[in-house]
């Protein structure tokens, strides 16, 4: 530990004056401008100064007691590419490359922190003693991705679980142009888009009006003669839409069942109307039976 200690000590100097002379012990070689501090017990550090040819800088810094540490950063004198390196038990564990991007599980991190493994692993964010905290996990075999809250180390609530893959394959997502969700497609329009059956207790809708208006003194009811004649001719009822309209454009659940209950009140006063028809015809019937 003490010669660590020296060595990061001596780098710190040489960079800032290589111009002055060290005296090195005896396990510190220089050549052409090179230090080079070599242990052959449980530390290796190796520091490569080339002031003439950049491209053979290589800094080397490692640890080991029983092959359970290792740092490497720019080795083999590749500082195209330097690499901060750290291993376990002669296994890469994690990467800091060139552009600062994290990898652990992967030699190729492809974002700032890049988590890869083909079998389960997580991300989580705890208490200190593992309590009361938040993860992503990840289930290998299924591919999904799942968020979570724990109470305990191993007692985890699924709040959020997103399917992988694209296609059919896909089950949540969310557009971050305009905060769209999609739930089984790729490119949601609307607030939320389901392509599937959707299950509740109760739906509420909003609504600017309501079809009370009928029963408006006002209001304009088209006689049943009326009535016949534009279903023959349209194949429908006035004011819904047509079948071709519903397979193009859907139907919207609020604007729906307001005309439904249009036609429903509709329906009303057509019922009371021929009651009144009715009753007149049952006085007149009594009238000539006497």
């Amino acid at each position: 530990m003490k010669k660590l200690i020296f060595l990061i000590v001596t780098i710190f100097f040489s960079q800032i004056g290589k111009t002055q002379t060290w005296t090195f012990p005896s396990n510190i070689a220089t050549y052409n401008g090179r230090v080079n501090v070599i242990n052959s017990g449980y530390g290796f550090a190796h520091y490569n100064v080339d002031p003439i040819n950049n491209a053979n800088n290589q800094y080397l810094i490692s640890g080991y007691s029983n092959s359970n540490f290792s740092i490497v950063t720019g080795k083999n004198g590749n500082l195209s590419v330097p690499s901060l390196i750290l291993g376990t038990s002669d296994i890469e564990r994690m990467r800091i490359d060139a552009f600062g991007r994290i990898g652990i599980g992967t030699t190729s991190p492809l974002s700032q922190f890049h988590l890869a493994s083909d079998v389960d692993h997580a991300l989580t964010i705890s208490r200190i003693n593992g309590t009361y905290g938040f993860r992503i996990f990840r289930n290998a075999q299924e591919g999904s991705i799942y968020f979570q809250i724990g109470n305990t180390q191993n007692t985890w609530e699924t709040k959020i679980k997103i399917g992988e893959g694209e296609g059919v394959n896909t089950k949540l997502i969310l557009n971050p142009t305009g905060g769209s969700v999609g739930i089984g497609l790729l490119n949601p329009q609307n607030a939320l888009d389901v392509n599937g059956t959707i299950h509740a207790k109760e739906v509420k809708v909003d609504l600017n009006g309501w079809s009370d208006f009928v029963f408006k003194s006002n209001y304009k009811l088209l006689s049943l003669q009326e009535l016949e004649q534009y279903i023959k001719q349209n194949e429908h009822l006035p004011e819904i839409p047509t079948e071709l309209e519903v397979k193009q454009n859907g139907i919207s659940m609020g604007d729906i069942q307001n005309k439904l209950l249009q036609k429903i009140e509709e329906l009303t006063l057509y019922t009371i109307e021929q009651q009144k028809q009715i009753d007149e015809l049952k006085k007149q019937i009594n009238e000539l039976k006497k």
